[in-house]
């Protein structure tokens, strides 16, 4: 085996190949506090279960504290714009 045949097979970095498919938002800064999904929630006027499956599916972008959801206030308006600017779709009766 040569010495540098071993680099090819190894497998790539845990997220090093991975496409984002949410929108490019500026980088958090801890200047902003962190909310909880309590507080995003009330923000919102949703119920908190709402905020984490959203933060779950991608929806609402999140932070990961451990085992925490932590959201921005500014991802929050900037989800609320795009709802705003979003066609509208029609429910069916």
């Amino acid at each position: 085996m040569r010495p540098g045949s071993m680099a090819s097979r190894q497998p790539p970095r845990r997220g090093a190949a991975m496409k984002s498919t949410t929108p490019e938002l500026p980088s958090p800064s801890l200047a902003e506090p962190l909310l909880t999904c309590q507080q995003a929630a009330e923000l919102l006027a949703v119920k908190t279960a709402w905020v984490y499956d959203a933060a779950r599916t991608g929806r609402l972008p999140c932070i990961r504290v451990g085992r925490n959801v932590r959201l921005l206030r500014s991802d929050l308006e900037h989800f609320v714009a795009q709802q705003r600017n979003a066609p509208r779709q029609r429910l069916r009766a």
